[in-house]
C-alpha cells in the first residue's frame, strides 16, 4: 500500500497550480516586489537565509 501524500500529493490543487506556467510570472512579480518596496527588502533581509541559498530560495 502507498504512503499517505497528505493534503500537498501530487494530485493536489496545490500541485495543479504549482504547475501552471502562470506561477513564473507571479514568482519574477514577487522577486520585483522584495527588490522595490523598502519595508519588504528590510523583512527579507531580516527573517530569510537568501545569502545562503539563494537559489534553492528562487526554486521553492
Amino acid at each position: 500500500m502507498d504512503a499517505d501524500p497528505g493534503f500537498f500529493g501530487p494530485s493536489s490543487v496545490t500541485w495543479q497550480m504549482h504547475g501552471d506556467p502562470m506561477m513564473w510570472v507571479a514568482g519574477i512579480r514577487a522577486l520585483y516586489l522584495q527588490a522595490l518596496h523598502p519595508p519588504t527588502v528590510r523583512g527579507v533581509l531580516q527573517n530569510s537565509d537568501f545569502r545562503r541559498d539563494a537559489w534553492g530560495r528562487l526554486m521553492r
